[in-house]
């Protein structure tokens, strides 16, 4: 994805944008180039100009991470159909030989066939939890938000492999990393914490850096826990015995905060 700049300054040099422009990248270079029109014709003020490009440019960054997103979950859906690809195709040829089976070669079929449906419940199970991953990094980017943070989400790219965290919130020239997990029991393992995520944390503390934490959801509740504070000889952490940060509620999904945020 082109970047905002890039997208400004081909919108005052060219009349036309790029050919290399993707279909959203053309939505924002023809906003931005009629909002040029209009202000050159002094049909809109300058105030109200620089309050619409706010607007055309936040709208574009909002729907480029939904755009990178998407096409990450897409590539990562056909790797996982290319996984049982060779099996159908094996799968297929067999069942189109006309020659009698024998015993032998149907306990082949029927193996084949349970490999495909087990790697297929795999790949449904995946992305059901990616989704539900995806969903708490949205989420809890919006609370945050709402408590008075600057928040951006981190998306992935296919090139650089893991990233250390989900999400970039500062307040009051205050960074902080945070890594969001869903858990489905009161027990979080630690091993669901990469190794590149451990080094990221000693890295970002030797830059003389703090707050690198994760945010874990489970019950509906919002646990936020610093990295600093876990003991990594331990496998796990056992959420019952910590004090939640944040509630969702049944009233219209709402988030109440809980008085006591820190975790014992």
């Amino acid at each position: 994805m082109k970047t905002q700049e890039q997208i400004i300054n081909d919108s005052i040099k060219l009349e036309t944008p790029p050919v290399d422009y993707n279909s959203l990248e053309i939505h924002c270079f023809l906003a931005l180039k009629q909002l040029l029109i209009l202000y050159h014709n002094k049909q809109i003020s300058k105030e109200n100009a620089s309050k619409t490009k706010q607007i055309i440019l936040a709208d574009y960054e909002k729907r480029a991470k939904q755009y990178e997103f998407e096409s990450g979950m897409f590539q990562e859906y056909i790797e996982h159909i290319k996984e049982t690809e060779n099996l159908r195709v094996k799968l297929h040829k067999m069942l189109n030989d006309n020659k009698e089976k024998t015993e032998q070669e149907l306990y082949e079929i029927i193996a084949v066939c349970i490999e495909i449906i087990r790697k297929d419940i795999q790949r449904r199970i995946y992305m059901s939890n990616k989704k539900i991953g995806n969903d708490f990094e949205k989420e809890f980017a919006e609370i945050l938000s709402k408590d008075g943070y600057w928040v951006t989400l981190l998306t992935p790219k296919q090139h650089v492999g893991s990233q250390p965290c989900d999400l970039i919130a500062i307040k009051d020239n205050t960074p902080i990393l945070v890594d969001c997990k869903t858990c489905k029991t009161h027990i979080f393992q630690l091993r669901r914490i990469e190794a590149n995520q451990w080094q990221a944390h000693k890295k970002y503390q030797e830059c003389g850096n703090c707050n690198f934490v994760l945010a874990i959801k489970y019950n509906e509740k919002i646990f936020v826990i610093d990295l600093d504070v876990i003991d990594k000889n331990k496998k796990s952490i056992d959420l019952d015995t910590l004090t939640y940060n944040w509630e969702v509620t049944n009233e219209n999904n709402s988030i109440k905060q809980h008085k006591n945020t820190r975790t014992r």
